[in-house]
């Protein structure tokens, strides 16, 4: 009865394309079946390794996905049922609405209503103008974002675009993050090599932010970008006591800056380097290993294993340090994809690196990747609760 429940709510999508058996429109309808499994191994000699059942580290999961893809005349939709064990035993069924949208036109207006993916900027591994959609550029594999609730008006004029975005503009003042009522609006203007970005938000909890980006093809194997934002308040995970809590708090920068060179063999390198003021200072992290470090030894085992988990939730940021260099190299020819990259943090000589290998057949598509985490012991991503996460899935498109 929950799977019918759960499948009962991917029926937007159902009578979007339902229309068309009343009216003559234009249709189309794609979809896909993704098996995916995920094994983890727990960090235990990092700094909160006694409280790694707490923390959940170290777990596996078996994930089954079915999206389904369509419009019909002006309404485009697309819904994900997810069908997953984690940890193995636990049956556990999702369903999402990534999009669900009308579009409309009007001269050289262009109008969209509904759940859309809105994602803006020109970074790599970090996007700072991305202040709709919030995509966390570094998850382990690729999967079909959740769209944001907008009413959108674009104008497009020679090589210049405007966009004006109300986000979730019904939800109350609680909502943050990408749920998070929101005004914003872009400008995008191509010039010769050149392409210009620049956005202004207002936030109803973080207020005002702005900036600008800047994406220059300096040949045909090479290409610079930069972004740079200042917002008024940032979603930050702040010291409550023994636990951190993910809240708005004070304003600041970010940053990206990087370049893209591909060669005629289709080897690719990446190097960027971005700044985001919502991670923790430096003495903060140093006052989150006191605590990690300095437990009262007569507290009870139990009280310990808890006084630990609850110092994993200083990990709620995308970014766990300020300063993050990645370097990313990939090569694709017309089956074989492979490709490796690392994160380093500079503040405490940490490293997050991912090596991945994908397959791709006339119709089905293959991918599995690994990622660990290291750097010395004072390393922050050394102390995550995983110390490596290795990832296999097949995908069927139909």
């Amino acid at each position: 009865m929950d799977a019918l429940a759960r499948l009962a709510r991917l029926t937007p999508l159902a009578l979007a394309l339902a229309c068309t058996t009343a009216i003559a429109v234009e249709t189309e309808f794609s979809g896909a079946v993704r098996v995916l499994g995920e094994h983890a191994d727990a960090n235990r000699t990092g700094l909160l390794a006694p409280a790694n059942t707490l923390t959940q580290a170290g777990q596996d999961s078996l994930r089954g996905e079915l999206s389904l893809k369509g419009r019909a005349g002006p309404i485009r939709a697309e819904a994900t049922l997810l069908q997953s064990q984690n940890p193995p035993g636990k049956d556990r069924t999702e369903s999402q609405v990534n999009e669900l949208y009308w579009t409309g036109q009007a001269s050289d207006w262009h109008f969209t209503v509904g759940k859309k993916i809105v994602s803006w900027d020109v970074g790599q591994g970090f996007r700072p103008l991305d202040v709709i959609q919030q995509e966390n550029r570094r998850a382990l594999y690729g999967a079909t974002l959740e769209g944001v609730r907008v009413v959108m008006a674009e104008r497009y004029v020679g090589n210049a675009a405007w966009s004006v975005v109300l986000a979730n503009p019904l939800k109350d003042d609680r909502a943050h993050g990408q749920e998070e009522s929101a005004a914003a609006l872009r400008y995008y203007r191509h010039s010769g090599r050149a392409d210009w970005h620049a956005v202004a938000r207002w936030g109803r909890q973080t207020g005002n932010r702005g900036g600008a980006a800047l994406s220059w093809v300096v040949s045909d194997s090479l290409e610079l970008h930069g972004s740079l934002l200042y917002a008024q308040h940032l979603e930050r995970v702040r010291a409550e006591g023994q636990a951190y809590t993910l809240r708005t708090g004070e304003g600041g920068w970010q940053s990206a800056l990087g370049l893209n060179w591909t060669g005629e063999n289709q080897l690719s390198l990446i190097a960027e380097f971005w700044h985001d003021s919502r991670s923790l200072r430096s003495a903060e992290w140093h006052a989150w290993r006191d605590q990690a470090t300095n437990v009262p030894p007569w507290l009870p085992a139990d009280a310990r294993m808890g006084h630990l988990a609850m110092l994993a939730s200083a990990f709620g940021n995308p970014n766990l340090r300020r300063d993050n260099l990645l370097l990313r190299a990939a090569w694709t020819n017309n089956v074989w994809s492979p490709a490796v990259d690392m994160v380093y943090t500079p503040a405490d000589r940490g490293r997050i690196t991912t090596v991945s290998l994908a397959w791709q057949g006339n119709v089905l598509r293959v991918e599995g990747g690994y990622r660990r985490f290291d750097g010395p012991h004072s390393a922050i991503a050394r102390n995550l609760p995983d110390r490596n996460r290795a990832y296999l899935w097949i995908k069927y498109p139909f």
